[in-house]
């Protein structure tokens, strides 16, 4: 039973110390964040580098794109999104889904996106959009300070 017990304890010791409660995450590269465009696109969790790709921007294209200021002076981005279907060959194994779901949002920055922090990020929106339609998006952001913007569509 000493024995056991000693084991017990033993893994518990080793447990615990073994547990972090602050993981470090690597810092991002500058020089890429830096040259991300205002419209990115994640990347979902079905991707097969092999086979193809699930991306999203092998569905989507971004018809126009257009930031301005309103009457209250605050910023106002819009962006036309187009479902136009596969048109890699590497997907012709697949049926094309009919219909894609994507979570957007939107992040305003007082100024360049590297060096300024974020003033303003919207609330996801899932947007549904059928092949052959184009969504336009369409987001105002409450602060004025805002200077810059992202677009994040994601799966």
């Amino acid at each position: 039973m000493k024995i056991v017990s000693s084991v017990l304890l033993v893994c518990a010791a080793v447990i615990f110390c073994s547990c972090r409660p602050v993981h470090e995450v690597p810092r991002p590269d500058i020089d890429k964040i830096s040259a991300e465009g205002s419209v990115v696109f994640t990347r979902p969790a079905q991707f097969t580098p092999f086979f193809g790709t699930y991306s999203l921007s092998a569905f989507i294209e971004i018809v126009y794109e257009q930031a301005y200021r309103n009457e209250a002076g605050q910023l106002v981005v819009e962006v036309g999104i187009r479902n136009r279907g596969p048109v890699s060959w590497t997907d012709w194994h697949r049926k094309a889904p009919q219909q894609l779901t994507l979570n957007t949002r939107c992040n305003f920055y007082r100024g360049n996106r590297v060096a300024s922090p974020m003033v303003y990020s919207t609330n996801r929106q899932k947007v549904v959009i059928r092949r052959g339609e184009t969504y336009a998006y369409k987001v105002v952001c409450p602060v004025q300070d805002a200077q810059n913007y992202q677009v994040v569509l994601g799966d």
